[in-house]
Formats: structure tokens, sequence, C-alpha cells
């Protein structure tokens, strides 16, 4: 695995390393163009968030390169930059770019600025909203009129689309005839 992470651990990463050196010649050289090697085993890639894409352009000559060598002057470079080569999404997912904001919600949007689409659902959403404060409305005052008559209940059906409330009395209880009592004692 440390092989593997060794060779691959920098894919989606440039690396910019600024040293001060001393010029010891030039030259110009041929540029060896890249090549593609095996496959990159998914394993280099696990728990990174890394997409890796290959295309080709049109063929062109590789020209020749001016080359320098030269002796390090100081001990370590002055600046290293490294700069992370992936989708905005990947570096969304590291926390690199920030996320794209959520949404304002409707409700809370000027007006002005809504499309069509956006009226429409919203206008729907209060429509809706506005038909359940009527239920509710009529649930509590069915049940504030069954209060006032003493028992009788008032529902208003639930699948039932007109405004009308129907009113149930509790079933009548039979009266019996108490015999009266007479003491004839004393």
């Amino acid at each position: 695995m440390a092989e593997i992470q060794k060779k691959y651990g920098h894919i989606g990463t440039i690396r910019v390393t600024f040293s001060r050196k001393r010029l010891l010649s030039k030259a110009m050289v041929g540029r060896d163009l890249p090549t593609l090697e095996d496959l990159i085993p998914e394993k280099a890639l696990k728990g990174q968030a890394v997409d890796i894409g290959i295309s080709l352009g049109k063929e062109e000559p590789a020209k020749a390169l001016m080359t320098y060598t030269g002796e390090m002057i100081d001990n370590s470079p002055i600046a290293v930059f490294i700069f992370l080569y992936r989708s905005k999404d990947a570096l969304q997912i590291l926390d690199i770019l920030p996320r794209a904001p959520s949404p304002v919600p409707l409700e809370e949007r000027d007006p002005e600025t809504l499309t069509k689409e956006e009226a429409v659902e919203l206008l729907r959403r209060q429509k809706a909203e506005l038909e359940a404060a009527k239920r509710k409305i009529k649930k509590e005052q069915a049940e504030a009129d069954m209060q006032q008559r003493g028992g009788i209940k008032c529902e208003a059906p639930a699948d039932d689309e007109e405004d009308d409330i129907s009113v149930i009395a509790p079933p009548t209880k039979k009266h019996r005839n108490i015999p009266e009592t007479i003491e004839l004692s004393g």
C-alpha cells in the first residue's frame, strides 16, 4: 500500500517550488512526452475526492526547451505552492471551496424576483395553507358550539370538499318511569 501511495499520492496535485540557484549551464534539449502508464488502482484513490479524466487534443510536435542547470544557494526552497487540480464538486467536498448556499425559501424572497413558475408554486402553497387554516377554524368553531349545546357534536368530514358542517345529536336516552314511593308509617 505504501508503494501505491508513493506512486499515485500526488494525483490531482500540482506542486510549484521556488528556490534560489546559481546558474551553472544552459542547453536546448528535446522534450520527453508523457506516457500513459497502467490503470490507476482503485486503492490509490480510496477516500480521496479526485476526478480523473484524460482527453486528447490535436497532435502537435514537441518543441525543444531551454533548460538551466544550477546549484542551490539556500538549504530549502523559499516558497512552495501546492495546487489541488480537481473538479469544483471535489473541492467543495474537501471544504476548500465554499458549498453553494442553500436556496432562500420562496416565502422569504422578494416577489419581484420570482420567476413565473416560482410565483405559481408560491401561490399554490399559500392557497393550501389558507384551506388548512379554514378547516382548523371550522373544527374549533364546531367544538365550541358542541360545548354550548351541551353534548351535541358537530362534524366537518375531512374528505368532503364542501363547506357544510353536519350536526349530530347524541342518541336519546329512554326515560324510565320511576315508581313513586309513598311512606305510610307515621
